[in-house]
């Protein structure tokens, strides 16, 4: 059945937008069905007039990169309750998909055309996001590492130390092994 709705033109604060749009069913938070918090109510997004750049813009507001595709039909399942707009004007350069305008009328759509998104950045279902500082730490404890070992061995051949008993390793006949 198609449902014939009043379409409210969204015009929600811009601090703190980005919990006012969400991905629902799919592998990850960076894809699925597009839904919009509005009044109090989560609604979908009519797939007409969905396009790249309006999915670039939902994208980049949840932190997941590019719209790589915009999936159309209800391909993330169908939506209940509200649907709150079938047309947007995004030119991709928006921070949030409140700040795109939108084309007031008369809502010609069902759940059978909700929108949805995949952005670059699909994390997947229990996937785990390193900090970069993370990363350079993890690489500069490895760096110390392979230094310590190499002055330990330059230390036992300078010094003619044939074996040197530490609380971890020793060195024997000029070669650094593990205890």
């Amino acid at each position: 059945m198609l449902s014939i709705l009043l379409v409210l033109t969204l015009n929600v604060p811009a601090e703190g937008h980005a919990d006012m749009v969400r991905l629902v069913n799919g592998n990850g938070s960076c894809s699925g069905r597009v839904e919009v918090f509005y009044i109090g109510y989560w609604g979908t997004v009519c797939d007409d007039n969905w396009n790249l750049l309006t999915a670039h813009v939902v994208c980049e507001e949840l932190g997941c990169g590019e719209a790589v595709a915009t999936p159309r039909g209800a391909y993330f399942g169908r939506g209940t309750g509200l649907i709150w707009n079938d047309y947007w004007l995004c030119n991709g350069s928006e921070t949030s998909l409140a700040s795109c305008k939108s084309k007031a009328g008369r809502l010609n759509c069902s759940h059978d055309h909700d929108a949805g998104v995949k952005c670059s950045r699909d994390k997947g279902e229990g996937s785990v996001k390193v900090p970069r500082w993370a990363v350079a730490l993890a690489v500069m404890v490895l760096l110390l590492s392979v230094v310590l070992l190499r002055v330990s061995w330059i230390l036992c051949k300078r010094f003619g130390i044939r074996k040197l008993e530490t609380t971890h390793r020793m060195c024997e006949s000029n070669i650094y092994t593990d205890i």
